[in-house]
């Protein structure tokens, strides 16, 4: 779809994002590509997923289109849940990636306490004295110009919601 829309209405606004800026169809497209690609760069393969843990941005819908032209699942956790609340969610999910916004980097960590996360990004800056790698430099540094090189299987789970009565956790 969002191909198909880079194509058609490629200089047409798609996004506005938080801070005013407008991203065109034919920029997500990009912005989508390098992102999925630099997923496939990182050794992500198809299946694999991605927990999302932050407010609304234009940064989410673009990892939300990514992770579908990389083949990885989504999931974007509930920002007001607590550490205890998560915990169970991402041992059930097991992802290979999460991002998270600044403000949640300690909630993952406390969350995901044993459970193995191959990448852990901050979206908006990097919390002082963590592990944690910036999400902006990552998701810019794969080819924006080709398209990922995944077979999208229309079978393979693209999106995992948890609902409020999910867990059964008390």
């Amino acid at each position: 779809m969002l191909r198909r829309n880079a194509s058609s209405y490629g200089p047409r606004v798609a996004i506005t994002s938080e801070s005013g800026v407008d991203i065109t169809y034919g920029e997500l497209e990009r912005l989508t590509n390098s992102l999925a690609n630099a997923l496939a760069d990182a050794g992500l393969r198809p299946g694999e997923r991605l927990a999302w843990l932050d407010r609304n941005s234009a940064d989410f819908l673009i990892a939300y289109y990514a992770t579908a032209k990389a083949g990885l699942t989504f999931t974007a956790l509930n920002a007001w849940l607590r550490p205890r609340e998560l915990a169970p969610q991402l041992e059930l999910l097991g992802p290979s990636v999460v991002v998270a916004g600044a403000s949640f980097a300690d909630a993952i960590d406390r969350a995901a306490a044993g459970i193995p996360v191959a990448h852990r990004f901050v979206r908006d800056g990097s919390p002082a004295g963590s592990p944690w790698a910036t999400w902006k430099d990552f998701a810019g540094s794969g080819d924006s110009a080709r398209p990922p090189e995944v077979d999208n299987d229309e079978d393979r789970v693209h999106e995992i919601v948890f609902t409020s009565g999910t867990t059964g956790q008390a």
